[in-house]
Formats: C-alpha cells, sequence, structure tokens
C-alpha cells in the first residue's frame, strides 16, 4: 500500500500533492472501516 501510495504522491506536481494526500488517506481509511464492518458481521454471522 505504502510504495504505491508513495509512487502515486511523487507523480503528482508538489502543489497537488498534500492535498491530494489527506484526501487519499480519508478515502482509504473509510473503505477499511467499511471492510472491517463487513467481515465482522460474516464472522458473526458465521457463528
Amino acid at each position: 500500500m505504502k510504495t504505491s501510495a508513495t509512487r502515486l504522491y511523487n507523480q503528482l506536481e508538489s502543489g497537488y500533492r498534500w492535498a491530494d494526500v489527506k484526501a487519499i488517506r480519508k478515502c482509504t481509511v473509510r473503505k477499511a472501516r467499511r471492510f472491517l464492518k463487513k467481515e465482522t458481521a460474516k464472522e458473526v454471522n458465521a457463528i
């Protein structure tokens, strides 16, 4: 995750970089939380 993300940041111009980093981090956190909720729900249903 980290290496591909840093590559993407390096491709962007320095002006855009830091704003995009924040936005991307928020998105990834949201996706991760959703994924975890789904996984935990599956586990609960399995039990």
